[in-house]
């Protein structure tokens, strides 16, 4: 029995210690950042402006991050008692570049205009004069203006190449009828487990099919020596400051075969990842609903690769949460724990929380690696303790997980609105 099925671990960015220089920031450069830009402890912003990062005293900063889509408005506001405070709110990019940086007055704000590709951004708001750590800080919110509807989206399951022998169900996806049900049982895991958690959105779903020479002929890479699609993807490396950036190269390579009309989220069912362990990958954030462009589709497995062979397929029960869990990422939302570097137990020294104030953090460390040693695992998941692993955004899967928290529902509602559809 498969107990660990992992996931692609969740995007971010490893932001340096000190951020040198100004990319659009008006001639505010850090020369040597206070805070050190970090996803680590950084609380994520639920994008509706009803909830504060951060109130109290500034100190010398707070930080708080948010997924950023490309061509989308976003008011970051700040208020303080007594108002007229001076401060400085920074923004940097996935990789520690400063997209953007302005001196603010309390009580007031400014406009941020996302002009690059959809990622999680990282926000530092500190005092302009680094003495004045005494700012009383009432409100401070992040507000995504986006007018596009946060209740329903329409899905594109596009079952892609010929051969699902072993599969088991829906007689090995070998006719249209049968790949047509697949996609309508995938629909009905996904509206209820939304349902489940009250999140108000409801999913339509059309169903298409790629043959092996239609993918083999637009993208040769995306098919094997065995004739079975797949999509390759690099382990993400993960460090003790955060979160780095995941290979979505494999992602967009099959975004451009399949450029369907209108503004859906398109997903493929592949035969399996070639990456050992990994069954399901999305952008985190998407940048738009259909298009065939980079950051505009996600993949779910069939099959399971284990030490590089085929190790069995993959229940439609378990392929249900998949997809709900890797559409959570193109909605905005980081695994609830990422295990730095590794979660494996000949590795592991950090667990990175995802900023979400009301998921669980996965527990004391030393407990769940002695919990992992005492199983027999070789590595933390499933099973080994972790509070979190009910949700569905924990790093693995098990087709029992069925929790969204309200903050997740607030933050993927969000960025729903920001997303044209």
């Amino acid at each position: 029995m498969l107990k660990k099925l992992a996931f692609m671990a969740a995007v971010g960015a490893a932001f340096a210690v000190g951020v040198q220089g100004c990319g659009t920031g008006r001639g505010l450069g850090i020369e040597a950042a206070i805070l050190a830009p970090s996803f680590k402890t950084a609380p994520q912003a639920d994008l509706t402006g009803q909830t504060n990062v951060f109130t109290g005293t500034l100190g010398s900063g707070t930080t708080a991050t948010f997924a950023a889509i490309e061509g989308v408005n976003y008011n970051v506001s700040v208020s303080s008692s007594p108002a007229n405070e001076n401060l400085v709110i920074d923004i940097f990019d996935s990789n520690g570049n400063e997209l953007d940086a302005k001196y603010v007055t309390t009580n007031n704000g400014i406009n941020y205009f996302h002009a690059s590709p959809s990622e999680h951004v990282l926000v530092v708001l500190r005092p302009y004069d680094p003495l004045n750590t005494g700012v009383n800080i009432t409100q401070f919110q992040i507000t995504g203006i986006g007018n596009y509807s946060q209740t329903s989206l329409n899905v594109n399951i596009i079952v892609a190449g010929d051969d699902f022998t072993g599969f088991g169900a829906f007689n090995d996806l070998a006719a249209l009828d049968d790949r047509a049900n697949l996609a309508t049982a995938l629909l009905t895991t996904l509206n209820q487990l939304h349902s489940q958690n009250n999140t108000g959105i409801t999913f339509t779903a059309s169903s298409f099919s790629l043959t092996t020479a239609q993918v083999k002929g637009s993208q040769p890479t995306l098919v094997d020596a065995q004739g079975h699609t797949i999509c390759n993807t690099q382990n993400e490396p993960i460090n003790g400051s955060g979160y780095a950036n995941i290979d979505t190269s494999g992602l967009d390579r099959w975004a451009s075969t399949a450029n369907l009309p209108g503004q859906s989220l398109t997903v493929f069912i592949i035969h399996h990842f070639a990456t050992d362990g990994v069954i399901g990958l999305s952008p985190r954030p998407g940048s738009a609903f259909g298009g065939g462009g980079p950051g505009s589709a996600l993949c779910v497995g069939a099959f399971l690769q284990e030490n590089g062979q085929i190790a069995g397929a993959r229940s439609v029960a378990d392929m249900g949460v998949v997809l709900t869990h890797e559409i959570g990422h193109f909605l905005g939302l980081l695994h609830t724990t990422t295990f730095s570097p590794s979660p494996a137990l000949n590795q592991v020294t950090d667990a990175i929380d995802d900023g979400v104030s009301d998921t669980p953090a996965a527990g004391d460390l030393k407990t769940l690696i002695s919990n992992a040693q005492a199983h027999g695992d070789s590595s933390i998941g499933i099973g080994d303790g972790c509070a979190d692993e009910n949700y569905i955004m924990f790093y693995q899967e098990k087709s029992s997980q069925s929790l969204f928290s309200p903050m997740q529902i607030k933050i993927i509602k969000a960025t729903l609105s920001c997303l044209p559809h």
